[in-house]
Parts: structure tokens; sequence; C-alpha cells
């Protein structure tokens, strides 16, 4: 007789982890640092939820004219949204018979967030939100935009919106970014919070590295 074997266990082949996104392995040793110092720094600067003073009324501190744009609304307001939580101001620039809307959105809370509805078309048409993608400026500075497409409903009519998130001197095109540098300036009260600026074109739009250079100016204006 021969001797019975225990059955051999089955080896069960083990496939290789999806390679994650360069962009998200760059980040993770940031996510991983951010994430130690909040386990082991004071939690009563993370509850802080003091809202800041708002902005001053009136567009005083926005320049006349920006690479040839000339602003058209000088009495242009800053508007407070209690509920979220941040104030507002559109400013609208003229050049050689196009025009330039510029949307600023600042929190005035550390726990509010951005509504990028805001950039959204507003008028009683009906609109749709063809492709968001980065764009990608060649110029010294460069500033990382994202850039949002609409078309008419049945219509070929376009607005081209170009926006990005800051926080002190941090900008980004990344909410990911924003909330890992937005978590850093909390632990260290840095007193910074988010802020959101776009640009809204009809139809046609300037280059990137101009775009980049006009949301440098705005950028500069706002913290004043």
């Amino acid at each position: 007789m021969s001797r019975l074997r225990p059955d051999e266990t089955p080896v069960v082949p083990v496939g290789a982890a999806p390679e994650q996104p360069y962009s998200l392995r760059r980040l993770a040793p940031v996510f991983a640092g951010l994430s130690m110092l909040l386990t082991v720094g004071s939690g009563s600067a993370l509850a802080t939820h003091d809202l800041r003073p708002p902005h001053e009324v009136q567009t005083g501190s926005f320049p006349q004219n920006i690479s040839g744009w000339e602003l058209t609304d000088s009495a242009a307001m800053w508007s407070i949204d209690a509920p979220g939580r941040t104030e507002s101001i559109s400013l609208t620039y003229h050049r050689n018979g196009h025009d330039m809307h510029v949307v600023i959105v600042d929190t005035l809370s550390p726990i509010a967030k951005l509504p990028e509805s805001r950039l959204a078309p507003r008028d009683k048409n009906i609109w749709r939100e063809r492709q968001i993608e980065n764009e990608v400026c060649v110029a010294t500075n460069c500033i990382a935009l994202r850039h949002a497409t609409w078309q008419r409903d049945k219509s070929q009519e376009l607005r081209h919106v170009y926006y990005t998130y800051s926080i002190g001197k941090f900008t980004t095109n990344s909410k990911l970014a924003l909330r890992a540098v937005h978590g850093w300036h909390r632990l260290t009260r840095s007193g910074d919070n988010p802020r959101l600026i776009g640009l809204v074109f009809e139809n046609a739009a300037p280059d990137v590295d101009e775009l980049t250079a006009v949301f440098q100016i705005l950028q500069s204006a706002a913290k004043e």
C-alpha cells in the first residue's frame, strides 16, 4: 500500500499592483509627512474656524489696465455668501471688441469650500460642459491652469474658462495638492485661506502665456 500524502497547498499567482500615476507618486511623501504632522501636531490649530475679515467693498486694488484689457466697471464690489462662508467679485475687462470676465472667490473660513459653480455660464441658456483639461505654458513664470469648455445647447457658441487655485504663495490646478497645502497652512496658523481665480472668454481666448501673466497680476492685486 502506498502512503497517503496531504494535498499540496495550491499556489495562487499574485498580480503586480497597478502602478500609480506619476503625479500621485510624486505627492505621496508630502501627504505622508502631512499626515504625521496632523497626528502629532496640535489639534487646536485645526479646530480653528474663525472667519477672517472680508475685503473692502470697492475694486480699488484692481488695475484699470491688464495687458491692454481695460476694466469696464470700476464700481464692482465684493459680495459675501454667508451660508457658504465665501466672498467673490466679478470684473469685466474689454480689448479689441472682446470681453474677459474675471471671477475671484475667497474663502472666509478655513473649512469653507471653493464653489467652482461660480465659473459656469450664469445666463438663462442651457450650457453643457464639453471637456476639462490642463494647460501648459512655456513662459518663465508659469502657472498651472485648468481649462473648461462649455457649449450652449443647440449652438456652436463656446465659453472658455481658465482657472487656478491658490493659498498664500502656492498656486496649483490640483484640488488634491490644494488640500494638502491647506492642511499645512492650518496646522501652522498662517492665516491664509484658499482662493479661486477664473477667466471666462466667449469663443476665443489669448494664448496660455498671456493668460499666465494676467493671473499673476490678479493674484497680486487680490492680496492687497
